[in-house]
């Protein structure tokens, strides 16, 4: 097993610990930057993703990573040991987050910091009244000890 495997395992275990049958994880941060800070990339530490643009689906049998076509190759060599499926966005039959959700989960963690609210109103939707959303925030927190402190550089106003 590799260290992201191990991780997603870890990730696991928190899971089955709380009942959630899933965790969504959108690589963005609370202001839903393009580039987020280190802190931020929890996609990137869980799986070894290192591209701009990909969202983590963990369940108790699957982890998927949605992303774009600027990242499918680099998708699917980074995921390669770690157990991860490429799911691919922005092309012809793709199958967002929500929907694939939809019949998989109940119970869906969050990390609430980082999910804009049309985000949460679409999977909410797709889950339907019987699904329940649960705000977790900084969700990675006891699993990623090391974990890069939030930015304090100062603000430059343009």
């Amino acid at each position: 097993m590799n260290i992201y495997a191990d991780r997603i395992a870890k990730l696991r275990e928190m899971m089955e610990s709380n009942g959630w049958d899933a965790v969504v994880l959108y690589g963005t941060d609370p202001h839903s930057s393009e580039y987020p800070a280190p802190r931020w990339k929890q996609v990137e530490w869980l799986t070894g993703f290192t591209g701009e643009a990909g969202h983590l689906v963990v369940t108790r049998s699957h982890a998927g990573l949605w992303t774009d076509s600027r990242y499918f190759i680099q998708a699917e060599n980074q995921l390669k040991a770690t157990g991860g499926e490429l799911h691919k966005t922005r092309v012809p039959g793709a199958v967002s987050i929500p929907q694939w959700l939809s019949d998989k989960a109940k119970v869906v963690a969050i990390d609430g910091i980082c999910q804009n609210v049309d985000a949460v109103k679409e999977l909410k939707a797709a889950l339907g009244e019987e699904g329940i959303i649960v705000d977790v925030p900084d969700l990675l927190e006891e699993l990623w000890i090391d974990r890069p402190a939030c930015p304090v550089s100062p603000i430059t106003t343009l």
